[in-house]
């Protein structure tokens, strides 16, 4: 098994969190199709081949999913203050099934602090926090609020959220994310 991201960014991260339990590639940025965070995962997952792990990240907003937020970040000025969710999916395509891993956690938008820094990381504040991810991460206490590190703890305890059967899995028809 391993895991295979184009992000540098997000290969760092997955470093720190795994260590050396699960081999950590450089691969191609995958196509992710424009539907909902399920379909992303599976599609991601099919498209990278047997017994890699792909990741996906979605936020959601007032309960609406916002598919693609890594194309509109500064999007996120317009709801500071709203609530959301940072939900993570890893899908392991294994020969004959993709499993899906996930864990969601909620917090609050505001105003970064900071600019130039990783994804959403400025924007969020965790609950019973007054520091922003990014200042926790410089603090070594990011980990604690990771919803990318407890769906991979998920991964490495056998802990799925649903498992898809490949033959199940219809060729996709649609449109892709820009």
């Amino acid at each position: 098994m391993k895991l295979t991201s184009s992000n540098e960014d997000k290969i760092a991260e997955f470093k720190k969190i795994l260590g050396d339990r699960i081999e950590i590639v450089k691969g191609p940025d995958l196509k992710e199709v424009e539907w909902t965070a399920r379909e992303v995962i599976i599609y991601k997952s099919l498209e990278a081949g047997e017994l890699y792990l792909v990741e996906d990240t979605i936020l959601t907003i007032d309960w609406k999913e916002v598919v693609g937020i890594r194309f509109e970040i500064e999007a996120l000025r317009v709801h500071i203050w709203k609530r959301m969710e940072f939900i993570v999916r890893i899908g392991h395509h294994t020969w004959d099934q993709i499993e899906i891993y996930r864990w969601m956690v909620a917090w609050e938008i505001r105003a970064p602090r900071w600019e130039g820094w990783f994804g959403f990381d400025p924007f969020i504040i965790p609950d019973w926090e007054t520091q922003t991810l990014a200042e926790l991460a410089i603090a070594w206490r990011k980990n604690q609020f990771s919803a990318r590190k407890i769906a991979l703890d998920n991964v490495l305890n056998g802990v799925t959220e649903e498992t898809v059967a490949i033959i199940d899995i219809a060729p996709w028809e649609g449109w892709y994310q820009s």
